[in-house]
């Protein structure tokens, strides 16, 4: 193991890599190796889906999804016949999304809005029944940047609309630091997704790693990692009070293997 490729590795993955004599070199999980791991992994990834869908399925009128990247959540909620205004800060994303309509019905792509923006910062011609934010992708925002997306957010929701976000669940002082599972792609690739939350850090360090857990054909491991702000529901719950929201339901989101608790939060 290279020890130039590994002064960002968090210290668990550092365990994991102990055994390997190969070079490994690190990618930020959203760069252009990391997109393609990350875009693997999501679509293998049917964790929440069936709790925003319920959620959703309460409301009426169109459906306003923020961070949307290539269609986790759009897709099927295209397929609750609702429209659906899909919002996210990456072009290749929303590219991604694009050509996955090539493979759904007809009917998705004519009720399918697909902008490129920063969600804190939406400006949309229209008002929806609801507003949609999963993968816990409240976390990319600051806290300034997230104040914004509440007044955004008010700002487009229509008359008994609500709001539905994904979050960590509260854990306490004896909650584990660590998680790591196995996740199998579509075509096969196996990876295993860590989580390390140090304890009182308000950060968690996201890492994946390949499965077997040897290197490819270019005598290279690649490992891709990104550091998330850590925000809990009791903290949301604080946020979106301040910011005029009303409590409608927390529900807590089936999780397989040893990954952290999320739940969903709908507000209106």
């Amino acid at each position: 193991m290279s020890a130039p490729a590994t002064d960002r590795l968090p210290a668990p993955v550092l365990r994991l890599l102990a055994g390997t004599s190969a070079r490994v070199v690190v990618h930020d999980l959203y760069d252009d190796v990391g997109a393609e791991v990350y875009a693997a992994i999501v679509r293998a990834d049917h964790v929440e889906v069936r709790e925003v869908l319920r959620a959703v399925a309460r409301t009426t009128g169109p459906v306003l999804e923020l961070a949307a990247g290539e269609g986790r959540l759009t897709l099927p909620l295209l397929a609750l016949g609702r429209s659906v205004t899909a919002v996210d800060l990456s072009a290749a994303m929303l590219a991604r999304l694009e050509k996955r309509l090539d493979d759904a019905p007809r009917s998705f792509r004519d009720r399918l809005r697909m902008v490129r923006a920063d969600m804190s910062e939406i400006a949309l011609d229209e008002l929806f029944g609801a507003v949609v934010l999963g993968t816990t992708s409240v976390t990319l925002l600051d806290p300034a940047a997230r104040r914004r997306l509440y007044d955004r957010i008010r700002q487009h929701l229509a008359p008994g609309g609500q709001v539905v976000v994904s979050v960590a669940e509260d854990t306490g002082e004896d909650a584990p630091e660590e998680a790591a599972d196995p996740v199998w792609t579509e075509e096969g690739r196996g990876f295993l997704l860590t989580e390390h939350r140090p304890r009182g850090a308000g950060y968690r360090d996201v890492a994946v790693l390949p499965l077997p857990l040897e290197a490819g054909e270019d005598g290279v491991v690649d490992v891709c990692t990104s550091r998330v702000r850590l925000l809990t529901r009791s903290e949301l719950l604080e946020e979106t009070t301040q910011a005029g929201f009303e409590l409608v339901d927390v529900e807590p989101v089936a999780t397989s293997g040893t990954r952290f608790g999320t739940v969903l939060v709908t507000l209106r």
